[in-house]
């Protein structure tokens, strides 16, 4: 029976992980889609650049990366000693980049409070769920290319 990740990932045993992020409904990634025609080799680019904007907010090193038609794979070094050493200001300054919204809220709380969700923040920044979820496919822009057609036999509604 599968396991949650958080039962799975200790950094005190080791600080190496393989992630893998995939695409749902045949769609593509990279590469050329022989059923609609369209290339998206332009995301590879989009794909280099956010895991770059990743590595420079949370504390982790990209081993190596990569990139399929609907799926790319990562390496990622997670340092859990360079996070505890970055002080409140950094540690708001990174989670500010990835949830500005959030980080305006919490300028506006007690400082108690504050210091609780700066150290909450700091925890998720070390966390391989919270950056996994940061390199999903849905954070990337939207393709320009048409949507992918519908297969035969695939309705909307049941028949009548």
């Amino acid at each position: 029976m599968p396991k949650p990740r958080h039962q799975l990932v200790d950094i005190a045993a080791t600080p190496y992980y393989h992630c893998i992020s995939r695409v749902v409904r045949r769609a593509f990634l990279c590469g050329h889609d022989p059923l609609t025609g369209n290339n998206f080799d332009h995301r590879k680019p989009w794909i280099a650049e956010r895991l770059q904007e990743l590595a420079g907010s949370f504390p982790v090193d990209v081993c190596a990366y990569g990139l399929m038609s609907n799926h790319f794979h990562l390496v990622l070094h997670i340092d859990g000693a360079r996070a505890r050493a970055w002080s409140d200001d950094e540690v708001i300054g990174r989670y500010g980049r990835l949830f500005p919204h959030t980080v305006e809220e919490a300028c506006e709380l007690p400082a108690d409070a504050r210091a609780r969700k700066v150290h909450l923040w700091r925890q998720r920044l070390c966390s391989l769920s919270w950056c996994n979820h940061r390199t999903s496919v849905r954070s990337f822009p939207p393709s320009p290319a048409a949507p992918r057609p519908r297969p035969p036999g695939f309705d909307t509604h049941p028949p009548v």
